[in-house]
């Protein structure tokens, strides 16, 4: 994302206002609800003229200060009406040894809904979108600008439950 305190200030900011889903195609619905465990939101998101609404809860944040890096982050639990059963978290960190500042989407889910269990590279297809999508939106966010987005690594790793 860039290097520097500032940076990761404003990328945690990005994050603590939702702005992962500000991608065009995803949505989050009630962005007020405050980042802590058991809040409730909702992820709207539009697939080839189709929309679909998958409920999360917030299953722990991350906030810690330490000697080799800073992070913040949360993960979310998918709930019962989810396409998928599992966790996805989001973390900014700051590696104070050579100052920079990385953001990361992580997944770890299995199909629930049957159209997700008939099509699992489609719904890769779908995570690595958004893991793109989302990068850029707080890229955008912490002011960095999104015309340098294409150069950035995008941390993406999905992990498929057994």
């Amino acid at each position: 994302m860039g290097t520097g305190h500032e940076t990761f200030a404003r990328a945690v900011g990005a994050l603590r206002r939702w702005k992962m889903y500000e991608t065009g195609w995803t949505k989050l619905c009630w962005p007020e609800a405050p980042i802590t465990e058991g809040a409730v939101v909702g992820v709207l998101g539009r697939h080839f003229g189709l929309w679909s609404l998958n409920a999360c809860r917030i299953a722990y944040a991350i906030e810690g200060e330490g000697l080799p890096l800073e992070r913040y982050g949360f993960a979310f639990g998918t709930l019962p009406s989810h396409v998928e059963r599992g966790e996805e978290r989001f973390t900014v960190e700051w590696h104070r040894a050579d100052d920079s500042v990385f953001y990361e989407v992580f997944a770890l889910a299995r199909p629930a809904h049957p159209l997700a269990r008939v099509g699992p590279p489609f719904v890769r297809m779908i995570q690595r979108r958004f893991a793109a999508s989302s990068l850029r939106a707080v890229a955008a966010a912490v002011d960095a600008g999104c015309s340098q987005a294409g150069g950035w690594p995008v941390y993406f790793r999905r992990n498929a439950l057994p």
